[in-house]
């Protein structure tokens, strides 16, 4: 009985053998493997030439400034503005400006006056 079994055993194991080389026989077939898709990108071709680059950004936000300045006055009057240096015009809202530049003149007469007779007195 024992021998029947070994003998039942041996064909089991050769059987497995088999079965296991064709699978791994047939996985590695060197049949027609299917291309490789290519994607087309359309793309633009110009020559370089010099000229200026415009791009607009329309965009939402809050713009704060780098540092800000409170001007006060001691005495009331009429004021006026210089001239910008760097235009050549007025001061206008925005311009940039250097510290210790005048921006306006105040004209009070009453102020101008009183200081003439105190210099006379």
């Amino acid at each position: 009985m024992k021998s029947i079994f070994k003998n039942y055993c041996n064909v089991l194991e050769i059987a497995i053998l088999f079965t296991a080389a064709g699978y791994i026989l047939s996985s590695c077939r060197s049949g027609e493997v299917a291309p490789r898709e290519v994607l087309a990108v359309p793309v633009s071709v110009q020559s370089v030439v010099p000229g200026t680059i415009e791009q607009y950004i329309n965009a939402t936000g809050t713009i704060y400034p780098f540092s800000e300045a409170v001007l006060t006055s001691q005495m009331s009057g009429e004021y006026y503005l210089n001239i910008n240096p760097g235009t050549n015009k007025k001061y206008v809202l925005g311009d940039m400006v250097k510290k210790g530049e005048i921006i306006i003149r105040l004209k009070d007469e009453e102020f101008m006056n009183n200081l003439r007779e105190k210099s006379n007195i």
